[in-house]
This record gives C-alpha cells, structure tokens and sequence, in this order.
C-alpha cells in the first residue's frame, strides 16, 4: 500500500524528533543518518506534488540550520574582536 503525503510527513517529524534527542550526544552520527534518511524518501516519492512538499519543509530545516551557524559564528566573532 502506498503512503500517503502526511503519513511521509509525520514519519520525518517522528525521525527528527528522534535525531534532536540523539544529536547532543552524537552529532556526527546523527547527521550521516540524516542524509541516508532524506536519500530514502527522496527514493519513495514519485509525484512532483510530494516531492515539493518534502523539498519544501527539507529547506526550511536547512535554513534554520544555516541560521544557526551564521549566528553563532557572528557570535564568536564578536569575542574574538
């Protein structure tokens, strides 16, 4: 049977709910498993409506990602002046 849209969703909100947990102790590991994972979904969806709704919610975590370096980096330059 296939998945639906939301069913591919919650199980990635599952996962990275999973990997928030596991990243403060393992962040290497965790992020190798993140990529496996996105390149598992990405291999389950078929129609271009999924994957713009995943590559959609994908680049918003990456944003936030990016965000995060960008300020702490901004942080550190800071200190270092």
């Amino acid at each position: 049977m296939s998945e639906t849209l939301e069913e591919k969703y919650q199980y990635m909100c599952n996962l990275c709910e999973e990997y928030a947990s596991r990243l403060a102790e393992k962040p290497a590991t965790s992020v190798e498993t993140i990529v496996r994972d996105i390149i598992a979904l990405t291999d389950t969806l078929h129609t271009t409506e999924e994957l713009g709704e995943a590559w959609s919610r994908i680049y918003k975590a990456v944003n936030y990602l990016s965000a995060k370096d960008s300020m702490l980096k901004y942080r550190r330059e800071l200190k270092e002046e």
